[in-house]
């Protein structure tokens, strides 16, 4: 069920946990507390997961957040090691903001969300607590339902009410009038998730970015100026001359970056929008209102070299008194390296390290912004770069596991992971046993080969039954689905 972590889910107690009614809604956000009490200060060991994300907190401070993206019947859980000076002796909280994109949200790699559901365990010294009915749970009230799909690829844009935060992350707070949480599944079963395994590679690591520069101000019948430079605390006026003013601010961050923005208000409430874009030709994905002095930290990954808030409302003159992006990155090693004479290749170098960087999460993606997928082809190309550069085999590994995790019976495997869909190009199985080999190649992992050779088997078998009398692939004998391809060229046939 897991591999050497010590904790057998099934014999834990845990279940997985959920707001009654909450199964079928789209663009979901909960909230989820439970109280606990301990004799003194102490380490604790917290195992986490959720269909589909999270960010967790102990006594208000945020301890990490995930899952890795992964398919129900091979399940990512991640592990923390919280430090004894979060807890204090007698009441403490484990509280939990909760996403899930919809059982029933369609996109076009056809992914497969589930049904949404917490499953978590909190040991110290001789005992644990462990997600079921004596959770408490609410709907967050500071994102609206109605935010709408970033695209039909995946994702959703993010409306925020902070003047609706009631601190409830807190120690204090009262929880009683929340409802209580509903078992929906044993932390292992057939009809939830089937499989468990620990994160086996590093979190991500998080890094404050601020922008470089200023490249657009725009009053739009208000008045807007930057007072001071650019850094970690900056003092941007913003005001409204006339009725329906709207100034604005472009922010560069010199490249592309991926994570978390940032943006902290002074003065009168007020109540904005979020432009991204990696050129200045810009999209709108989120609006915030803040309370005087307020905080918007974005719950959904955003990716952007460009940044532009947009104050449709204001009371009074706002002071903007911070705006930074918390880069949620891969704990790249850089240990390898390309210096030549010729100053194209050296760029070219560059700017594949700088693609492989932006575009990995847990792990390789297509794109951070779109789909967010593991595809097989990119994988194996993001690959070659780490391997060459950075030297984290240990990524690959996993990519591989994953990807050979969502086979089908007969053998098939998707072109894109790494959830179950019903994408197939022939060629990306070939890509995949190559990016196997080459794995192989650069580390030996004799280990890795021998898993997952029964699933190559597989795979070889239904290759096989692709072969005309003349030895040669004709892909009209292969049974993948409709819509399946060649991608090169983009043919139905070979």
């Amino acid at each position: 069920m897991e591999r050497g972590n010590g904790l057998c889910w099934e014999q834990s107690g845990a279940y997985w946990i959920c707001q009654d009614g909450a199964a079928d809604v789209t663009n979901l956000y909960l909230q989820f507390a439970k109280v606990f009490e301990v004799e003194k200060a102490e380490a604790l060991r917290l195992r986490i997961t959720a269909v589909s994300q999270y960010s967790v907190a102990i006594n208000g401070v945020t301890i990490g957040r995930g899952p890795a993206v992964s398919h129900q019947g091979f399940y990512y859980f991640h592990e923390y090691s919280i430090p004894a000076q979060v807890v204090k002796p007698g009441c403490n909280c484990i509280t939990v903001l909760f996403f899930h994109d919809g059982d029933r949200t369609e996109t076009i790699p056809n992914w497969r969300f589930g049904k949404p559901g917490l499953l978590a365990h909190l040991s110290g010294e001789g005992w644990a607590i462990v997600t079921d009915d004596s959770w408490r749970v609410r709907r967050a009230p500071t994102y609206s339902h109605y935010a709408g799909l970033v695209s039909r690829w995946i994702g959703y844009k993010e409306i925020h009410h902070g003047e609706l935060d009631d601190e409830w992350q807190s120690p204090g707070y009262d929880y009683s009038g929340w409802e209580t949480a509903v078992r929906i599944a044993p932390a292992v079963s057939p009809c939830f998730v089937t499989n468990l395994v620990p994160l086996d590679v590093p979190e991500l690591r998080e890094r404050p970015v601020f922008p470089l520069r200023v490249v657009g101000l725009c009053p739009n019948l208000g008045h807007i100026a930057l007072e001071d430079g650019l850094g970690e605390k900056i003092e941007l006026r913003v005001g409204a001359n006339e009725p329906f003013a709207a100034p604005s601010v472009t922010f560069d961050f010199g490249k592309t970056v991926v994570g978390y923005p940032e943006i902290g208000v002074s003065c009168g409430p007020c109540t904005f929008e979020v432009w991204y874009g990696e050129t200045l030709d810009l999209y709108r994905l989120d609006a915030v209102h803040l309370p005087p002095d307020g905080t918007w930290r974005a719950f959904q990954r955003r990716a952007f070299r460009f940044l532009k808030l947009k104050f449709i409302a204001m009371d009074g003159e706002i002071r903007v008194r911070n705006v930074r992006h918390n880069a949620a990155e891969y704990p790249f090693n850089d240990e390898g390296h390309l210096k030549t004479s010729d100053e194209h290749l050296n760029r070219i170098t560059e700017v594949s390290l700088n693609t492989l960087k932006a575009n990995t999460s847990y792990h390789y993606e297509h794109c951070p912004i779109r789909e967010q997928a593991l595809w097989i082809l990119d994988m194996r190309i993001m690959a070659l770069v780490n391997a060459y550069l950075c030297g984290n085999h240990e990524l690959t590994a996993k990519c591989l596991r994953q990807s050979f995790a969502i086979q089908r019976e007969d053998g098939a495997i998707p072109a894109t992971g790494p959830k179950a869909n019903c994408l197939y190009n022939h060629d990306f199985m070939f890509h995949l046993v190559a990016c196997l080999a080459e794995h192989y190649q650069h580390t030996g992992d004799r280990e890795l080969v021998r898993e997952l050779t029964p699933a190559l088997e597989r795979l070889y078998r239904n290759v096989c039954t692709w072969l005309a009398p003349d030895g040669l692939i004709d892909t009209d004998l292969a049974d993948l689905g409709p819509g399946s391809c060649v991608f090169a060229d983009w043919n139905d046939k070979v």
